[in-house]
């Protein structure tokens, strides 16, 4: 994975309880709304909650990944109602 963008103004908290793991979100909404405007690129901001190997304690990073646009071109097998007709 390349270098990690930490995603400003989110905190986590783990607790144990009877029923379970429960993972409690903070967000600072100011820190979070900063990171936002210089983050942002289109209508999402995406994010991954990791946890660490040492600690195993949440955190969030920046999701960067973009899809690579191909454009394929045409076949010309795939010529439908061309002169060629197979018969």
């Amino acid at each position: 994975m390349a270098d990690k963008t930490f995603v400003n103004g989110f905190y986590f908290k783990v607790k144990e309880t009877k029923f379970g793991e429960i993972i409690k979100l903070g967000i600072n909404i100011q820190q979070f709304a900063e990171f936002v405007k210089e983050h942002k690129d289109g209508e999402y901001l995406n994010m991954d909650i990791l946890r660490s190997r040492e600690t195993k304690k949440p955190y969030a990073v920046l999701d960067t990944y973009k899809k690579e646009e191909t454009k394929e071109e045409p076949k010309p097998e795939d010529n439908i109602g061309g002169s060629e007709l197979p018969f």
